[in-house]
């Protein structure tokens, strides 16, 4: 039967990363998700910038209005539905889809132990197989760490398209070239 075949296939995951810090990732992975729920699309955005959280900052959630980020779920505290938070329809008005972001938390002890503890990247795959049956989602966006380290091409690795976003000049240009010629590996 296809239409069975159609909901095994799992969304499309879009990961958007940078060689380096500031130039605009975040930026534009929330402005991405809010232009694909405007055309009716089912979009979940996943924050897994441990050390730079700020996903949830550009739909006006405050930290302490988040019960679990997407940090709790992959040390095993919470079940991934337990991360998920709603964008309120009244910020993106007249939007036909629907907006999920997964946050990762703020929390300076956090933080550090996302840099002591590397994120699990089998509990990475089943969370976004979760979020996709469960949310019926059309797209999961992902808001990647900017750099180049294990966890990052793991990350890359499973994705079906990178956006890479970069600064015109020669160090993010070379940074860029690196990272791609990783990702072709």
């Amino acid at each position: 039967n296809h239409r069975e075949a159609e909901e095994i296939v799992m969304s499309a995951i879009v990961t958007i990363h940078s060689f380096r810090r500031g130039v605009g990732k975040t930026s534009l992975a929330a402005s991405l998700a809010v232009l694909l729920v405007l055309q009716g699309r089912r979009v979940a955005l996943v924050d897994t910038d441990f050390q730079s959280p700020g996903v949830h900052l550009f739909f006006g959630m405050l930290d302490k209005e988040i019960p679990h980020a997407f940090n709790d779920y992959l040390w095993g505290r919470c079940d991934i539905l337990s991360t998920v938070q709603v964008v309120d329809p009244k910020i993106i008005a007249n939007a036909d889809g629907k907006l999920f972001i997964i946050p990762a938390s703020s929390e300076i002890a956090d933080i550090m132990q996302s840099i002591r503890i590397p994120p699990n990247i089998d509990r990475y795959v089943s969370g976004l197989e979760e979020l996709e049956r469960e949310l019926s989602l059309d797209l999961i966006l992902v808001d990647a760490p900017a750099g180049l380290n294990e966890n990052t091409l793991q990350t890359l690795a499973i994705s079906n398209e990178v956006i890479l976003v970069l600064h015109p000049n020669e160090r993010d240009f070379q940074g860029t070239a690196v990272t791609v010629d990783m990702i072709r590996r």
